[in-house]
């Protein structure tokens, strides 16, 4: 198993010991993506309060639509977009337990043949072709994103969607030491912005046609709110003895450290959204 994908599993177990617990464990999956503090007003004034809500409202899934839910955690986006549109889907990850939970689902649910979840990674062969393929924060943990967008380039129809919804670093941040600490403790290995998926999209017959920034929609905190926490977490870290309670104690880290990033504006949470076309 990958790093990535046995770090998902340590924090996928804190999650349901501590957070969720049996309610989500036995009967549905649950949110890990960010919320809108502040909800984003549609054109036709419609509020969307999360991602997933964003995309329901915005893109044209139907009864015959395709999609790859790609980074799917414990699958709640694609069980949404099939329970709005019965689109059939597949949803990857690299945590095989959020795949035994999402697979746990969907036979509880009866979408065997609908819906499928498996444990693979960005540049696997899915042996099919997708209308739309959804990436929501999880391309940050593309070793090379180059291969990723060009894998997933493959498996899009002509005409289809890539919906790409990520952290975005601003390259003046990058290679400093927040920067590297950030790596070190989520296990990143390269650091993205937006220019770098625009340039891998271009390459790979990707359109950019839609790019929203979701900054303005997600929390904030104040630099010296998150230093204290980072220094209680830290202090915490040092009389820690067990490997899964240090990489648990590492991802609220490396989470505090994304919202140190956001605040010294270093980040951006945008959406980008391809088409595939001939030629770009």
């Amino acid at each position: 198993m990958s790093e990535v994908g046995s770090l998902y599993n340590d924090l996928f177990n804190f999650e349901n010991r501590w957070f969720w617990k049996k309610k989500f464990v036995k009967n549905t999956s649950y949110p890990v993506h960010k919320p809108f503090t502040h909800p984003l007003i549609l054109q036709d004034g419609t509020e969307v309060k999360d991602v997933n809500r964003w995309i329901l409202k915005t893109f044209n899934f139907d009864d015959n639509s395709t999609f790859l839910d790609a980074g799917c955690g414990n699958g709640q986006t694609s069980f949404l977009i099939h329970s709005e549109f019965k689109s059939n889907g597949i949803g990857i990850s690299l945590s095989s337990n959020e795949i035994e939970l999402a697979q746990k689902i969907t036979k509880e649910k009866g979408l065997e043949g609908q819906l499928d979840f498996r444990e693979n990674s960005f540049e696997d062969d899915f042996n099919q072709s997708f209308d739309f393929i959804i990436a929501i924060e999880s391309l940050k943990h593309a070793p090379e994103l180059e291969l990723s967008i060009a894998n997933l380039a493959k498996h899009l129809r002509f005409g289809g969607k890539l919906i790409i919804v990520d952290d975005l670093f601003h390259h003046q941040l990058l290679n400093t030491k927040l920067t590297d600490d950030f790596k070190d403790y989520w296990e990143v290995e390269d650091l993205y912005s937006s220019s770098d998926f625009i340039d891998a999209g271009n390459r790979n017959n990707l359109e950019l046609i839609e790019n929203i920034d979701f900054t303005p929609n997600i929390a904030s905190s104040l630099i010296t709110v998150i230093n204290l926490k980072l220094s209680i977490l830290k202090l915490i870290k040092i009389f820690t003895f067990t490997k899964y309670r240090k990489r648990i104690l590492n991802v609220f880290i490396g989470g505090f450290i994304q919202d140190k990033l956001y605040a010294k504006d270093g980040l951006e949470y945008r959406g980008l959204v391809f088409k595939k076309v001939d030629n770009v």
